[in-house]
C-alpha cells in the first residue's frame, strides 16, 4: 500500500515559500534544515505521524552543487511534487 510520505513546496527563495505556505493554510511551517550536497534548506511542516510538507528553496549560503537539485529552479513558489512510501 501507498501512503503519503511528504509533500513538496519548491521556491527559488525560501522566504517566499514560507510566505507561499503560510498564505494557502494559515501557518508558517517552520525551520527545518540544510541538504549540503544539494545545496538546498527547508522548513518542515508535520502533517500527520508519518507525512510532513517540505518547502525546499536554494541555499544562498551554500556551495552550488556538483549535481543538478532535487528541486530545479522555478519563477514562484509552487506544489511540485508528492513523495509516497510504502508499508501500512
Amino acid at each position: 500500500m501507498l501512503r503519503l510520505d511528504h509533500i513538496t513546496v519548491a521556491a527559488n527563495d525560501l522566504a517566499e515559500g514560507v510566505a507561499y505556505v503560510e498564505d494557502a493554510l494559515g501557518i508558517a511551517p517552520p525551520a527545518g534544515g540544510a541538504h549540503p550536497l544539494m545545496g538546498t534548506h527547508n522548513h518542515l511542516l508535520r502533517l500527520s505521524e508519518t507525512s510532513f510538507l517540505e518547502v525546499i528553496a536554494p541555499d544562498p549560503s551554500a556551495p552550488a552543487p556538483t549535481r543538478p537539485r532535487w528541486s530545479r529552479s522555478t519563477t514562484r513558489a509552487h506544489m511540485r511534487r508528492w513523495r509516497p512510501r510504502r508499508g501500512s
